[in-house]
């Protein structure tokens, strides 16, 4: 997303917008490549001094591989906080960004709907602008964007809403490990409605329950994360016969997607038209995520660890840092012990993100 700095209020404003909530306590750090957002990355200020080296040093080892993987060239800072503390953060943040050669814009303080730039020769507070107002507000809107009043609400709306359990209708410990081929399922979830069509597609908790169980075969689920996210997993690593039932069921999305990129290839001049290239592209795949979540939601604990995993890896190739970390601590509240839930976890503490090739980051993304 190319930045159109009308004033620096309306892109203060708009920065919950790109990270899914409203910041409390935080660092909130924008990378650029020729002034293009790439990154969009949240440090929570310090609580306590002692901690506060070892905290920060973390977070800018983070942002310096990601200035190197991506060329990143230019930095804004905005301290969601008004603490001593913070304002140390901001400083020692933006000093080491300078170090690693990028070039700091704007630095700004927010609090209670007033904003500060640093270095402004006035030195006044000035108040957001209403986000109604924004362009860029509109524009995030418009991409399906929305915020929640912080990143506990966010995350909350990931939660399981599944139907209240009566008796008889608890998982076996069958429907719990063996694993269901689910054909019809999967290539109803991937039957997408046109662009800009209401999405009728709403499954029920027994379509949910065949979904996630299809999962529990490691091969299948492997394949389709292959198949989804490219790159995540080496053609020689799949296995058959569920290698060549997952492209099965992936190939009229494989061939919507080509399509697309075909169509982008012979517009020749101009501005893309929208319905073009990887804006559309992203788009369906973002719909593929978002029903992946809703058969997460609706399944029963442990088999829901599945589907949230997939959907982890998913969000984390489209940059969307909070759906990754959120559905991974979803997948474990599911199931505490599922081997790629965790081995996500870990990659997330190291500071790498799922469905993320090493050494690239994804333009427009979200760290939450």
């Amino acid at each position: 997303m190319t930045v159109h700095m009308t004033s620096p209020g309306e892109f203060l404003t708009s920065l919950p917008y790109q990270i899914g909530f409203y910041p409390h306590r935080s660092l909130v750090v924008v990378m650029t490549r020729d002034k293009t957002v790439i990154l969009v990355a949240r440090m929570d200020v310090p609580e306590h001094p002692v901690h506060a080296d070892r905290a920060l040093d973390a977070g800018c080892a983070d942002l310096q591989r990601q200035i190197g993987a991506g060329n990143l060239d230019g930095a804004h800072l905005a301290l969601f906080d008004d603490s001593l503390l913070g304002l140390a953060a901001l400083v020692r943040v933006g000093d080491r960004l300078a170090e690693s050669g990028v070039t700091l814009g704007l630095a700004a303080l927010v609090s209670d709907g007033m904003f500060r730039l640093l270095g402004a020769p006035d030195g006044n507070w000035d108040t957001l602008p209403r986000p109604e107002d924004c362009a860029i507000v509109a524009e995030l809107v418009a991409q399906g964007r929305s915020v929640a009043p912080d990143r506990d609400a966010a995350i909350a709306c990931l939660a399981p809403c599944r139907p209240p359990t009566t008796a008889g209708t608890e998982l076996t410990a069958r429907e719990c490990s063996v694993p269901v081929h689910a054909i019809g399922e999967w290539r109803a979830l991937l039957a997408l409605v046109p662009p800009d069509e209401p999405d009728p597609w709403q499954p029920s908790p027994a379509t949910a329950i065949r979904l996630s169980r299809s999962l529990l075969d490691r091969d299948f689920r492997d394949a389709m994360v292959a198949g989804l996210v490219p790159g995540t997993l080496p053609d020689s690593e799949l296995v058959e016969p569920a290698a060549t039932r997952a492209a099965r069921i992936l190939a009229p999305l494989h061939d919507e997607l080509d399509r697309h990129r075909t169509a982008r290839r012979h517009v020749e001049g101009g501005e893309q038209p929208p319905w073009h290239g990887p804006d559309l592209q992203r788009a369906r795949l973002r719909e593929v995520l978002e029903r992946i979540l809703t058969v997460a939601r609706l399944a029963p604990a442990p088999i829901a660890a599945g589907p949230y995993a997939v959907a982890a890896i998913l969000a984390g190739r489209l940059g969307e840092g909070l759906v990754c970390t959120g559905a991974i601590e979803h997948a474990l509240e599911a199931d505490p012990d599922h081997v790629l839930a965790n081995i996500m976890a870990d990659m997330v503490a190291a500071g790498h993100v799922p469905g993320r090739p090493p050494g690239t980051v994804v333009q427009d993304s979200g760290a939450a």
